[in-house]
C-alpha cells in the first residue's frame, strides 16, 4: 500500500487496492452478517467488490483508507494499526512482566486480545443449581466489549494506538480520542440518565458501522452500558471513565481473588495488591485451544463436524466446547438443526 492522504480514515487513497485486502477476511465479515441478520442474502452478498462498497469503503472505484484499517494485510504505512498489549508487576509501569504490540486489522487486533486477557487474568468458579459456571475474573464481553468500542472511537489521525494494560490491582483500556463534549466523563455511571438517552456519534462510522454488521458491536449506542452491566453482574466495581490530554481511557477494578469464598469473588478490591499475581488459575487446555482455532477458522461450524477436525471424541468436544462458551470465547447461533459456533 503506498502512502496517500492516509492522515483521513475515510479518504480515498488511489494507491490502495484489492489484492491489498484480506479476502478471506472480506468474506468472514458477510458471513457475520448474514448470521446475525444484519444483511439481506442475495447476489451482492457473493461479491467482494459490491459489499464492499455497501459497506461505503469504495466510491467509484476508488478505495478509502477505512478498506485497509478494516481489512488490510500490509500496515506499512498505517502505523496505528497496532494494538499494544501490556502486563506490569505491581501497580506502576517499572516493570513488564509481558509486553506486546500487534500489527493487523482492526479484526485480527481483536482477536489477539482475548487470549492475552485469558493468559494474565484469573478464572473464578461459581455454581448455578448443580452446574459450575466459569468465567474471568472481569467479564471477557466487558474487556472486549471495551476494546472494540476502543477501536471504533479511535482517532486515526493520531499516531497514537489503543492501548491494554494489566496491573495487580486494575486493567485499563485506553485509545487516542476525545468524547463528545456534551458528555462530561464523569457523568457516564451506571444508570445514569446521560448514559442511557445519548445517542451514538462515532467519529469513524464508516468503520462502526463495519464493525456492527460484522456483530463485533452488537448495538449502536450501548457500548458503555454493556461494559457497566457486565461489571454489575459480577459483582464488580464500576469502571471508571477519564478524557485527558486526548485520551479515553476506561479502567477497570481487578478483584481480590485471595477472598474468595465457595468459589465466589465476596468482595472487590479496596486497596491495591502487594505481591503481583503470576500465574491465572486456569487457562485453556490443549483441546480447548484445538476447538477454538477450528471455530475461528470455520465460523458457524457445528458440533459434528469439530468432531472428527479435531480428532477427539464428540464427549470431549462437548466439555469442552462448553468451557470456551462460559469463559465468553464462543457462542451459538442459529437453531439446534443449522446453527453452529462462533469465535467471539
Amino acid at each position: 500500500m503506498a502512502d496517500s492522504n492516509i492522515s483521513g480514515i475515510l479518504c480515498p487513497n488511489e494507491n490502495l487496492k484489492f489484492e491489498d485486502l484480506d479476502e478471506s477476511r472480506i468474506h468472514w465479515a458477510i458471513r457475520q452478517a448474514l448470521e446475525l441478520g444484519r444483511l439481506k442474502d442475495g447476489a451482492y452478498t457473493r461479491d467482494p467488490i459490491a459489499i464492499l462498497e455497501k459497506f461505503k469503503v469504495l466510491k467509484n472505484g476508488v478505495f478509502s483508507n477505512a478498506a485497509a484499517v478494516l481489512f488490510g494485510k500490509d500496515f506499512f504505512y498505517y502505523h496505528n494499526c497496532i494494538i499494544r498489549l501490556a502486563r506490569f508487576r505491581g501497580t506502576n509501569k517499572r516493570e513488564f512482566i509481558d509486553n506486546q504490540q500487534i500489527e493487523g486489522n482492526i479484526f485480527d487486533l481483536l482477536n489477539e486480545v482475548t487470549p492475552f486477557f485469558l493468559k494474565h487474568l484469573s478464572v473464578s468458579s461459581r455454581f448455578e443449581g448443580m452446574y459450575r459456571k466459569d468465567e474471568l475474573e472481569v467479564p471477557i464481553n466487558a474487556l472486549r466489549e471495551c476494546c472494540s468500542n476502543a477501536l471504533a472511537h479511535m482517532d486515526w489521525r493520531k499516531t497514537a494506538s489503543v492501548g491494554v494494560a494489566i496491573y495487580d490491582d486494575r486493567i485499563e483500556i485506553e485509545n487516542a480520542g476525545l468524547l463528545p463534549e456534551d458528555i462530561p466523563a464523569e457523568q457516564l455511571t451506571y444508570g445514569s440518565q446521560i448514559l442511557d438517552s445519548h445517542t451514538s456519534e462515532p467519529p469513524n462510522e464508516t468503520i462502526a458501522r463495519v464493525m456492527y454488521y460484522s456483530g463485533v458491536i452488537e448495538h449502536w449506542g450501548r457500548g458503555l452500558s454493556i461494559i457497566f452491566e457486565e461489571c454489575n453482574r459480577a459483582g464488580l466495581p464500576q469502571p471508571t471513565v477519564t478524557d485527558e490530554r486526548g485520551v479515553v481511557r476506561v479502567t477497570f477494578k481487578r478483584p481480590n481473588l485471595s477472598g474468595q469464598k465457595n468459589g465466589t469473588i465476596n468482595e472487590p478490591i479496596n486497596e491495591p495488591i502487594n505481591e503481583p499475581i503470576n500465574e491465572p488459575i486456569k487457562s485453556l487446555t490443549e483441546i480447548e485451544n484445538i476447538v477454538l482455532s477450528i471455530i475461528k477458522g470455520n465460523p458457524g461450524i457445528s458440533r459434528k463436524k469439530i468432531v472428527p477436525l479435531s480428532e477427539k471424541s464428540e464427549a470431549t468436544v462437548r466439555r469442552a466446547l462448553k468451557v470456551l462458551g462460559d469463559l465468553g470465547f464462543i457462542e451459538y447461533r442459529g437453531s439446534n438443526k443449522t446453527g453452529g459456533f462462533f469465535s467471539l
